[in-house]
């Protein structure tokens, strides 16, 4: 039993690498650095100025199947809530990360969405929402639809 999960620990871990890639593929300003596999955070950039704690996780959204005006601002709110309930479920661990000194945190959120025009209002929504946290940064993205946008924490 101790193998099968030793090698789903690996599977996640690995998965959570090809997410991270991703990211730093949409977000040209990411610190050039070596990066450390972890697990709280997940992962550590060191780089010659400062070293980073990287938080990785999954926001799960239930796509609309429909692209009405009204049907896409339900499914954004409903994107909201479950934006919110993800940042204070992740700041509930920070202190737990912040026990290894590294000088800044980031939370990275990504999700999977296969209708593009869902997606039509969302960077405006989320600029109008300051989330309260004790993270330096906090990003959302999605690789398919190749968006990725920093959000406006609060402390």
């Amino acid at each position: 039993m101790q193998y099968k999960e030793n090698i789903m620990e690996m599977d996640k871990k690995r998965i959570e690498r090809q997410y991270l890639d991703a990211f730093i593929r949409l977000y040209s300003e990411f610190p050039k650095g070596r990066i450390i596999s972890g697990e709280s955070p997940d992962f550590v950039v060191k780089t010659r100025r400062w070293t980073i704690g990287i938080e990785l996780t999954e926001l799960i959204v239930q796509p609309s199947s429909s692209t009405s005006a009204k049907l896409i601002r339900d499914w954004q709110q409903s994107f909201m809530q479950e934006l919110e309930k993800t940042v204070k479920k992740k700041e509930e661990k920070l202190r737990l990360y912040q026990r290894d000194n590294h000088l800044k945190y980031w939370l990275l959120i990504h999700f999977d969405l296969d209708i593009s025009t869902l997606l039509r209002n969302l960077p405006a929504t989320l600029n109008e929402k300051n989330l309260e946290s004790g993270f330096d940064a906090i990003f959302i993205f999605c690789p398919k639809q190749q968006f990725c946008q920093q959000l406006n924490p609060s402390d």
